[in-house]
């Protein structure tokens, strides 16, 4: 936001030292954000958080759905970082790395996969001291993370309707089609002010018995959709040959058809 200002201060004294180009996005705030969507749908926002969407997680989805249009009308991919971002010390090394990467695979997470470390994954291509893997289930979260003009395009056409907070969004590669791929080791982490919540009220009410029934059977298209969409990849990756690409840092870039559980 505008008016964040000790936020942005602590970006800075972050990334300068790096030595890499970074601009600010002046986010938008809470509700004006339903001017970004074509549509708008209580029901199912309903059905996927349980409850009411709250004005600036409506600002944030409509400020990452900015970006990505702005990523899409270019040439060039986007890494894309929120304020309470902190880069790790390998920071500018996975740079390198996703900048090739992402060219090839559309989307790139830098981040952990935060608490939730069970996401199952595939090992998909090597590039210098960093791994790439394949979400067969994304976790949650959009800190930091790049993505390629032809990826951004698959997330601005899925983004007519809102029906849901901006990760949530993501992670559902099955409905935007694009897949989800993360870097390890990750190259950012929460930063001092991640416990500062800037959408604050995200506490669910009490679900009435109809709707606790209708967010199960959600859940369970869900995981059924999750499910075809990762055979359907995985199969078409186990059908190719290996690839091996330009050089990134000290190692070769190996990418691998056939990949082993994480």
């Amino acid at each position: 936001m505008v008016r964040s200002l000790a936020r942005r201060a602590t970006s800075r004294a972050c990334l300068d030292p790096l030595g890499v180009d970074y601009v600010f996005f002046d986010a938008i705030a809470g509700d004006q954000g339903r001017e970004s969507f074509g549509a708008y749908d209580d029901a199912k926002y309903l059905i996927n958080t349980g409850r009411r969407p709250i004005p600036g997680e409506i600002g944030c989805h409509a400020s990452h759905l900015a970006l990505w249009k702005l990523c899409a009308s270019q040439k060039n991919p986007l890494v894309i970082m929120e304020d309470d971002a902190e880069p790790e010390r390998n920071f500018v090394a996975a740079l390198a790395a996703t900048e090739y990467l992402v060219q090839r695979y559309g989307f790139v997470r830098l981040q952990s996969d935060g608490p939730n470390r069970q996401c199952p994954k595939k090992l998909i291509a090597i590039a210098g001291e960093f791994s790439l893997y394949y979400y067969e289930k994304y976790p949650y979260g959009a800190m930091c993370y790049a993505l390629s003009p032809s990826a951004a395009r698959a997330l601005v056409a899925a983004s007519g309707t809102l029906t849901g907070p901006v990760d949530l969004f993501i992670r559902r590669f099955w409905k935007h089609g694009q897949p989800l791929y993360g870097l390890s080791p990750h190259a950012v982490k929460a930063g001092p002010h991640s416990a500062q919540s800037t959408i604050p009220g995200r506490a669910k009410d009490k679900t009435p018995a109809g709707l606790r029934i209708r967010r199960l059977l959600h859940k369970a298209k869900s995981a059924l959709d999750r499910a075809s969409f990762n055979k359907r990849y995985l199969s078409e990756r186990s059908a190719g040959d290996v690839a091996v690409g330009p050089a990134v840092g000290s190692r070769q870039f190996v990418d691998m058809p056939r990949m082993r559980r994480s």
